[in-house]
C-alpha cells in the first residue's frame, strides 16, 4: 500500500484483533470511546467481537451499511461507511486490509443519537476526513 495506508495502520489503536476481521479506531475516537458509559461500550465491545466470528452476518440494528461518499480529493474516490449500533451510540467507519485482514477502522463516534435515520453531511464529512488517508 502507500504512505498514508501505512500511517493510518500505524496510528489505529486495536480494540479487537480476534478472528477474521479486526476493529481498530484512530486514537482520538478511541479515547472518546473508552469514557462512554461502561453498559454501552461493552454493548459495542460484544458486536465487535461478533464481527469478527468468521462467515458471520450481523443484524442490521448491530452493523450497518451506509453506503459511498465522496471523499472530496481530487481523484474523484467513494469511502464505503459503516456504523456500528447500541442504542444511541453510532460508531461510523470504513473497513480496511490491514495485513490481508478486513479491518473496521472507526472515524467518528457519535453518543447522542436521536434518530434512526444517518445524518448524510455527518456522514459525508467523515469521509472528507479519511481522504488523507487514502493514497
Amino acid at each position: 500500500m502507500g504512505a498514508n495506508h501505512d500511517r493510518l495502520v500505524r496510528e489505529l489503536v486495536m480494540v479487537q484483533a480476534d478472528g477474521s476481521r479486526h476493529v481498530g479506531m484512530l486514537p482520538d475516537v478511541h479515547a472518546e470511546f473508552t469514557r462512554v458509559e461502561k453498559r454501552w461500550r461493552k454493548k459495542l465491545e460484544q458486536h465487535f467481537k461478533h464481527y469478527g466470528i468468521p462467515e458471520t452476518d450481523m443484524l442490521e440494528e448491530h452493523f450497518k451499511s451506509l453506503g459511498h461518499f465522496p471523499a472530496g480529493n481530487t481523484r474523484d474516490q467513494s469511502v464505503h461507511l459503516f456504523e456500528f449500533k447500541a442504542r444511541r451510540h453510532r460508531l461510523y467507519g470504513t473497513i480496511i486490509n490491514v495485513a490481508s485482514v478486513q479491518t473496521f477502522v472507526g472515524l467518528k463516534l457519535v453518543t447522542d443519537k436521536k434518530t434512526n435515520r444517518a445524518d448524510q453531511d455527518l456522514l459525508r464529512r467523515i469521509a472528507k476526513n479519511f481522504a488523507a488517508y487514502l493514497d
